[in-house]
């Protein structure tokens, strides 16, 4: 018995007529008539009554349940063996470390409402992570710091801007004014990240912000999560640089959020992935993440 002969069978017994049947298969008359003869004459049984008017036989109707059946499950099959190699039922998702935007954990559940079939895996890093992910191909999508002149070269959706706040000792002279411009942290020291953490954001501080306001950081501590980095600054060991979107979330003794006046372009929350065409997950993601940002209509 082939599988095709199943699609034949299902054909006529639903058109209840070999010419219409034919035309819906898109073949002639003549060989689909042969083939279900053929599949008459393996399982031993009429599975049709001809005459003036075409019937099913009660072998003809229990075979025709099951054909379906059959057919049904071989057309799943196909389709999940499509999906999977299209990269189409399992979505690995870079998540931010710290809050970088109110879009991230909306994005994750709107996402799993809607496409309940993908198995989202959340892989939570930070950006410098996130990026050598993408790369190495072990993580499909992400979200990321960028900039325009500090983007990473795969492809990038910016979400929203992001502010950064200057964190002073609230001993500090700096606590009293209203914001703090790029030139005034000349001299100061300063409690910063190591770059590997966020490559992007490292290097927009040190060049876009800085370099172009003429000051070269005094770093005098290298910190590896905002907690230690707040606990570093209320100790009075130097100012800090941190996140509007982590900062508006921390409740910390000793300190204060000012915010940083600075000419250089914006920095940027956005979603990363790799430059060769998307997976039909990662464009339904970015379905989600468009209707966050009021977007529609982006490649």
């Amino acid at each position: 018995m082939e599988f095709r002969q199943l699609r034949y069978f299902i054909a006529v017994a639903e058109e209840l007529h070999f010419g219409r049947a034919a035309e819906r298969l898109q073949m002639t008359r003549p060989p689909l008539s042969q083939q279900i003869q053929a599949l008459e004459r393996e399982l031993g049984v009429e599975l049709l009554t001809r005459g003036q008017h075409i019937a099913l036989t009660d072998a003809g109707r229990v075979f025709l349940e099951q054909a379906r059946r059959i057919t049904e499950v071989a057309d799943h099959a196909a389709r999940a063996a499509r999906d999977a190699g299209e990269g189409n039922t399992r979505l690995r998702l870079g998540y931010p470390a710290t809050v970088a935007s109110r879009h991230a954990p909306t994005a994750v559940r709107l996402f799993r409402e809607r496409h309940p079939a993908i198995t989202l895996e959340t892989v939570v890093a930070h950006t410098g992570a996130h990026l050598m992910a993408l790369s190495a191909r072990q993580i499909d999508i992400a979200f990321i710091h960028s900039s325009a002149r500090r983007a990473w070269a795969g492809r990038f959706r910016p979400l929203c801007a992001e502010r950064l706040l200057v964190t002073v000792p609230a001993d500090h002279p700096f606590a009293k004014l209203p914001a703090i411009r790029a030139e005034q942290l000349a001299g100061e020291p300063v409690v910063l990240f190591p770059r590997p953490l966020d490559p992007p954001l490292h290097d927009y501080l040190l060049l876009d912000v800085f370099e172009r306001a003429g000051v070269s950081l005094s770093v005098v501590l290298e910190a590896t999560t905002l907690e230690s980095t707040l606990g570093a600054v209320a100790a009075g060991l130097g100012l800090a640089l941190t996140a509007q979107s982590a900062a508006h979330l921390v409740v910390a003794q000793g300190i204060v959020f000012r915010p940083l006046v600075t000419t250089a372009p914006d920095l940027q929350i956005g979603v990363a992935w790799r430059s060769e065409p998307a997976s039909r997950a990662v464009q339904q993601f970015l379905a989600v993440i468009d209707d966050l940002t009021g977007d529609s209509g982006r490649p």
